[in-house]
């Protein structure tokens, strides 16, 4: 490969022999550009590679979705005690040019955008596509929407991960410079942005699609529309170009409020041709994805179709879910590693009546014999997905390529970016604000009773009176709605709430550690009693059925006095300030240090920003002819 092309791994699309959960592949040998645009059927096939990438490993199976999202202060996975130039150092802002989790996804994401262009540049070029309507939807003008719509997406991933990228809309060709500098991360997202404003009305809603939610639509191109304008919106990391040591400054532009208005127009859009609504109950949403069941018309507006087994991928269920345990092997359903953990201080903060605690966060894991067994307070799981659950078992040998499809955007999502550009734009927030947000909240309280569902959602909402007020309301409900889905991290980035929300959650994690301390008169720890009221130990049972667990005190402290009998004893938030057993001597977990360390002092209003900007990888840079250069601090090590 020429090292000038570095950043691709191809300049050819290949073609796919069925867009069946986009992986299936034919030798692109086979055909020329001329036969492929000259039928729709071909086209098709085109189109589908571009999902194809994105599918694999160093795309949405697991490490552009789940390596690149933590930690943030909901979802976390453990790092070594120092740098180990591998994805451990992506987590904590650490990682150098030469880490090795750097370079595979950054190729990939450029193998897919090449695609794409090329895919653009041949529909463009196309009989079908000139002769079809330009006002009309048609399957030619869906095809040509849904590509730009997939470069729309992945340039938005090379955005918020590398901030400004080199950037380029044709296809690769012999003899093109491919020397190119970076381009603004603004310029490239507002140029997606009228991309997509200029396809979106002829494309097709999912409901027409024989793919459903599992290809691009018309819905979840307004969607995107609408994220994409919130990130350009949005506060980032800027680069200090007279020092590319320094870690840089979080900015954003002037005309912010223009994209917030973008933002709003197209949610809005979404929300009122009424296409999704909230539907199935929240754990039935994530229930469906375990067991293949792809609704057309509920919450999900878009997931990402991933197939199982030999040959397939997604590490949903595996590195992300509730853990298994199959050793010695004895059941159908493989292991789970459940590397991605969630923090003691997000899961108490929810309402203890919210039902999304529970499916957000996982009190359990499962041993060999399928029972449950319980969790540590420092290692909570997310409970939103789980090998156990899927349609059929995956095998007794199974770990990863789980085949369980990740969501992308859900209606939930898009609701609640509606009620944030409200209240941004009108200063205050409006009714269609709080109606958004109690639409989102109605379904988390489904089922309750009446006196709690008037208090949790219309009271609630309702005493949300200021700008502030109700901005606070809209960053808890994105934490309470989508933890685990792994859109916490780049939140907080445009919002500017990273270094703040990281620094208290240390600080709280640690007080949570003391008060539970507290309650052992013999530690000498004097609680200052804001989570005293949470416990020290859980006590659990095991049921009648002689398999799950029923826990007596997950939200509140219970006196080992009053515990009844036949229950067990488990040290809970104490661990996460416990005492040396050498030198009797109490600290806060070793996990509350290491794993948010990019972010350093306990200041909450520090303005001191989190370097969570990746770095160009350095083979990149070599191969670059000079034109690129690593900021933030970024450089060789």
């Amino acid at each position: 490969m020429n090292r000038k092309i570095i950043f691709f791994f191809a300049t050819v699309a290949l073609l796919f022999s069925s867009c069946e959960d986009f992986l299936s592949s034919d030798s692109p040998s086979k055909f020329t550009q001329e036969y492929i645009y000259s039928r729709e059927s071909e086209i098709y096939r085109a189109v589908c590679s571009v999902y194809a990438l994105m599918t694999a490993d160093a795309g949405y199976s697991i490490r552009l979705s789940m390596y690149y999202t933590v930690n943030s202060d909901v979802e976390y996975s453990g790092v070594n005690a120092t740098p180990d130039a591998g994805r451990r150092d992506i987590f904590t802002g650490e990682a150098t040019s030469s880490n090795s989790e750097v370079q595979n996804p950054w190729n990939n994401l450029y193998a897919a955008v090449n695609r794409a262009n090329e895919a653009i540049e041949g529909i463009e070029g196309s009989a079908i596509y000139q002769a079809s309507d330009p006002a009309t939807p048609s399957n030619i003008r869906h095809m040509y929407g849904e590509v730009k719509t997939l470069r729309a997406f992945y340039y938005l991933e090379l955005v918020k991960n590398w901030g400004d990228v080199p950037f380029m809309t044709k296809g690769a060709t012999s003899g093109m410079d491919f020397y190119i500098p970076t381009t603004d991360r603004d310029e490239i997202l507002s140029h997606m942005i009228n991309d997509l404003i200029e396809v979106e009305p002829t494309m097709f809603y999912a409901a027409q699609l024989s793919e459903g939610v599992e290809r691009v639509s018309r819905e979840f191109t307004q969607a995107l529309i609408a994220r994409l304008a919130l990130f350009r919106g949005g506060y980032a990391l800027r680069p200090n170009l007279a020092n590319p040591n320094d870690v840089g400054t979080m900015d954003r532009k002037s005309d912010y409020m223009d994209y917030y208005k973008i933002a709003n127009k197209y949610a809005k859009q979404v929300i009122d041709e009424g296409k999704h609504e909230l539907i199935s109950d929240f754990r039935t949403v994530f229930l469906n994805e375990c067991r293949s069941v792809v609704p057309v018309g509920d919450d999900v507006i878009y997931e990402w179709a991933f197939k199982p087994g030999a040959g397939g991928s997604s590490e949903v269920g595996y590195y992300l879910g509730v853990g298994i345990s199959n050793n010695p092997a004895t059941h159908e359903y493989g292991t789970a590693s459940s590397a991605v953990q969630m923090t003691p201080t997000y899961f108490y903060s929810f309402d203890p009546q919210d039902p999304r605690q529970r499916v957000c966060v996982s009190l359990i894991s499962y041993n060999e014999k399928l029972n449950e067994v319980p969790v540590s307070a420092t290692g909570l799981k997310v409970g939103k997905w789980c090998k156990v659950w899927m349609a059929a078992p995956p095998g007794i040998s199974s770990s990863k390529a789980t085949g369980i499809n990740f969501p992308s955007m859900r209606f939930a999502d898009v609701l609640l970016m509606y009620a944030e550009t409200e209240n941004e734009i009108n200063g205050a927030p409006t009714a269609a604000a709080r109606e958004a947000l109690k639409r989102v909240r109605r379904r988390a309280f489904r089922g309750l009773e009446p006196a709690v569902i008037a208090e949790k959602v219309d009271q609630y909402v309702d005493k949300l009176s200021s700008k502030e007020d109700f901005f606070n309301a809209v960053v808890d409900e994105r934490a309470w709605e989508l933890g685990g889905e792994m859109l916490r991290k780049h939140d907080l980035v445009r919002w500017n709430l990273m270094g703040r929300k990281f620094r208290q959650m240390r600080l709280d994690l640690i007080q949570m550690g003391k008060d539970a301390q507290s309650w052992d008169v013999a530690s000498g720890i004097a609680s200052s009693g804001k989570f005293s009221h949470l416990p020290d130990k859980l006590y659990y049972k095991m049921g009648d059925d002689g398999k799950t667990i029923d826990f007596l005190n997950v939200n509140r402290h219970v006196n080992a006095n009053d515990v009844p009998t036949g229950y067990t004893t488990l040290n809970w938030l104490i661990n996460l300030y416990p005492k040396n057993v050498n030198t009797g001597e109490y600290a806060a977990a070793t996990f509350i240090g290491q794993c948010w360390r990019g972010c350093v002092g306990d200041d909450v209003n520090s303005t001191s920003p989190v370097p969570y900007i990746l770095p160009i990888p350095q083979a990149t840079i070599d191969a670059a002819g000079g034109v690129l250069e690593n900021y933030y601090g970024k450089g060789p090590k």
